[in-house]
């Protein structure tokens, strides 16, 4: 009787796939700003509640309850994702690789397979952070949960959404949404203007162009964070906003922009093994991803026409 062919599963997968299915995620950018949310696979509300207080006359006994509170909801309808691919070695063969390639029954190893598979997690992250921002549930082509712009677009009050005409200034653009962000969330630690790369170092550029004394090095412009010149508020940039349809400014507390993921359920996945049936390692990514602002009167909104 011939000797069962046993496949060694590669270690450096097997040993962190929980750790890289969090990487796929939660790696973007724009994921790390963000609140999230675990265990979405499926609708899932986030449940706010908001008190109106009020100041009573306490000169005299009694009691008497005036103060309202309101429960309300927002819900995360996350779409369930996945990322499958194949990875035939033997492609290796006559390349400068070949070395690398085991082709003996039980000894498959795919090659540079750390690299591989960071590879992908890479262009997980990246297809995450666009779809956070410029998801489209009704898109061709592809699955992807509604992104925050999609949900804004409906969400948030006219009055809190300002246009300004093509070419106009970053820095100008940025002042504006910043001075008609409610006061309630300018005071606030997580306060942010979130806007794309490009918008980001289209605004450093103009501190640098216009006065030295408004650009300061050491503020770190080098990580896409800047603290507006006269104010408590970081200026964010996030590649999701690259590439949108019009120069997007977000004003608004990141406890206010949610990210609904699992996390906490076997069905997400980050499996890779090499197939006997059809001899080609292969992965797959399973997860949910959804997005939901909380309270959006409490979000400004800028945009600058292209075009």
């Amino acid at each position: 009787m011939a000797n069962p062919i046993v496949t060694s599963l590669p270690e450096y997968v097997d040993q962190s796939s929980m750790e890289l299915k969090a990487k796929s995620e939660l790696g973007a950018r724009s994921a790390g700003l963000l609140t999230v949310q675990t265990g979405v696979n499926g609708d899932t509300d986030i449940h706010l509640i908001t008190t109106d207080v009020k100041f009573q006359d306490g000169s005299d006994c009694g009691f008497s309850a005036q103060d309202t509170s309101a429960i309300t909801h927002r819900r995360i309808s996350p779409a369930i994702l996945k990322v499958n691919t194949t990875f035939c070695e033997k492609k290796l063969l006559g390349t400068f690789a070949q070395h690398q390639v085991r082709v003996a029954a039980g000894k498959e190893t795919l090659p540079f397979e750390e690299k591989f598979i960071g590879g992908i997690v890479t262009g997980v992250n990246d297809g995450v952070e666009k779809v956070i921002w410029q998801g489209d549930s009704t898109a061709t082509g592809q699955t992807e949960p509604d992104g925050l712009l999609k949900i804004m677009a409906t969400a948030v009050p006219s009055g809190n959404v300002s246009t300004f005409n093509v070419g106009t200034s970053a820095y100008s653009a940025i002042k504006d949404v910043y001075s008609k962000m409610p006061t309630q969330v300018v005071n606030k630690s997580d306060a942010r203007i979130i806007v794309s790369t490009s918008l980001f170092r289209k605004f450093i550029m103009e501190l640098v162009a216009a006065n030295l004394y408004h650009y300061d090095p050491a503020n770190n412009a080098e990580t896409l964070s800047y603290k507006l010149p006269g104010s408590n508020v970081i200026v964010e940039g996030v590649e999701g906003l690259d590439g949108a349809d019009k120069e997007y400014i977000v004003g608004a507390r990141l406890s206010n922009l949610y990210m609904g993921v699992d996390l906490e359920s076997d069905k997400d996945t980050f499996d890779f093994w090499f197939s006997k049936d059809d001899r080609v390692f292969k992965l797959a990514i399973e997860f949910a991803l959804g997005l939901q602002v909380a309270f959006p009167d409490e979000i400004t909104l800028g945009k600058i026409n292209k075009s």
